[in-house]
């Protein structure tokens, strides 16, 4: 019927579940609609949602090297 040509609903799930869902969660979303193949631009939806896919794992990483103190860049920086 072409409710979903664009993936805007998916977007909004991932959106509204990062209300309430881990980063963790949220990726194995995302990795679920990509299986799916429901997706009609996944690079969309994911350069839509990343700030939410990823924001867990700067901490996560931290915590396993025991580094919580320290801050790293995740993005080069211009300069």
């Amino acid at each position: 019927m072409g409710l979903l040509s664009d993936d805007r609903e998916y977007i909004d799930a991932i959106t509204e579940a990062s209300m309430w869902g881990s980063g963790t969660f949220l990726r194995r979303m995302f990795a679920i609609l990509m299986l799916s193949s429901k997706l009609s631009r996944p690079e969309v939806v994911w350069n839509t949602t990343s700030p939410n896919l990823v924001d867990d794992i700067l901490h996560i990483q931290r915590r396993l090297l025991g580094a919580q103190g320290k801050h790293y860049h995740i993005f080069p920086s211009n300069s």
